[in-house]
């Protein structure tokens, strides 16, 4: 459905991810424990975090989904800032959603990191 697209990234869910066809021009973002990056011709990226969050909920996905088409909007079209600027949303995500998760704990809904996402990434990008 996505071939013609020159640039894409997907960021499916591990349901979603399992019967998934990625053309290989395309960036698919696997989430979880580790984030894995795959990237134009089969190449791969694996995330390891110093910082994590013990719990996953709803919704961060699409986050990572608003984070990223905010920094590709500022993407001159080749593939190499496509995949940093996957590789920072992702990272910046985890940082955000870590953040939210010391204070909140296992109470932590969606709203809680979309609350700290403007103070983390300034955090984020400063340190």
């Amino acid at each position: 459905m996505f071939n013609h697209l020159k640039f894409l990234i997907l960021t499916p869910n591990s349901h979603e991810a399992t019967n998934l066809n990625v053309n290989e021009k395309h960036i698919c973002i696997y989430k979880g424990v580790i984030d894995i990056l795959k990237y134009p011709i089969n190449q791969e990226i694996k995330l390891v975090y110093d910082y994590t969050c013990n719990k996953r909920i709803g919704g961060q996905g699409d986050m990572l989904s608003g984070v990223l088409a905010t920094f590709v909007s500022n993407c001159t079209k080749s593939t190499d800032e496509f995949v940093k600027v996957s590789v920072i949303g992702c990272k910046l995500m985890r940082y955000v959603s870590h953040l939210t998760f010391v204070q909140k704990g296992y109470t932590m809904i969606t709203t809680d990191i979309f609350k700290h996402l403007n103070k983390s990434t300034i955090k984020f990008f400063n340190k």
